[in-house]
């Protein structure tokens, strides 16, 4: 999900303590709990792969920003794949997100691509003739730089 929030149109958002997977819940009469207070010794045992996870995007987002304020084509949809290429001041971003329970291959027409080079999460790929096969793994996602 964040891939998509940081990869997509707009001004990424992330909501309060949701980088540390917590969660809120709507009680009646009291937002209290949509934004429950951290104590700081819960914090420090909390899962931080998320907020890794978003420090990458974050890095990306900011390095290339001119690709992702460009247009949009989506170039895979499958049930459980969804590809676009993100392209602005001659730059070109593909992002590819799997929410498959097993490995998904894909194969991408990449036209007037001389190389590409893996922004985030290197996966196994071949290239050949412009188009790029990847073997993307169960609940994972990767932003590919097309040069």
């Amino acid at each position: 999900m964040y891939t998509y929030i940081f990869t997509a149109y707009g001004i990424p958002s992330v909501y309060y303590g949701s980088e540390f997977g917590i969660h809120g819940k709507k009680m009646p009469g009291s937002d209290d709990s949509l934004r429950p207070a951290l104590d700081l010794n819960e914090w420090l045992n909390l899962d931080i792969s998320i907020y890794e996870h978003i420090l990458k995007l974050l890095d990306i987002r900011k390095k290339h920003m001119d690709a992702f304020s460009g247009t949009s084509r989506t170039v895979v949809l499958t049930n459980t794949v969804f590809g676009y290429i993100r392209q602005g001041n001659h730059r070109r971003v593909l992002t590819i997100m799997s929410c498959a329970e097993q490995n998904e291959v894909v194969q991408i027409n990449l036209d007037n691509a001389q190389s590409i080079d893996f922004l985030m999460n290197e996966m196994n790929y071949e290239w050949a003739n412009n188009t790029l096969t990847v073997t993307i793994p169960p609940h994972a996602s990767t932003i590919i730089k097309i040069i």
